[in-house]
């Protein structure tokens, strides 16, 4: 069996409505989903790059050329919360200024893509 295809496969969930969510997250028809799981279509490669970022899974794994399933810009809980605990010190220390350019920053950082 087609390696990429059991890989993508493998990050729909198994539930019902697993198809219409994996749809939803990666922004394609769910009945274009239910075809790559039935095998009539394997369009699913134009969506690697939806499917990578939407599950935090490397492109390389999708196509089986790498066995670490999680992305290398995928970041851990705990880092995540390191970083807001980080976040939180700096704007708690800093002055009415500070704060303002602070916000200025988070907004710019906020409109970027990726």
């Amino acid at each position: 069996m087609d390696v990429m295809h059991e890989r993508v496969m493998s990050l729909i969930p198994e539930c019902r409505g697993g198809v219409k969510e994996f749809a939803g997250k990666i922004g394609v028809p769910a009945n274009l989903v239910s075809m790559w799981k039935n095998g009539a279509s394997k369009s699913y490669k134009n969506y690697l790059l939806q499917i990578s970022s939407s599950y935090n899974v490397s492109v390389d794994w999708l196509c089986g050329s790498e066995e670490q399933k999680e992305s290398p810009a995928a970041v851990s809980r705990e880092a995540k919360d390191s970083i807001t605990k980080k976040i939180y010190d700096i704007v708690d220390s800093a002055d009415d200024k500070k704060r303002m350019k602070i916000l200025e920053i988070l907004q710019v950082i906020d409109t970027m893509e990726g």
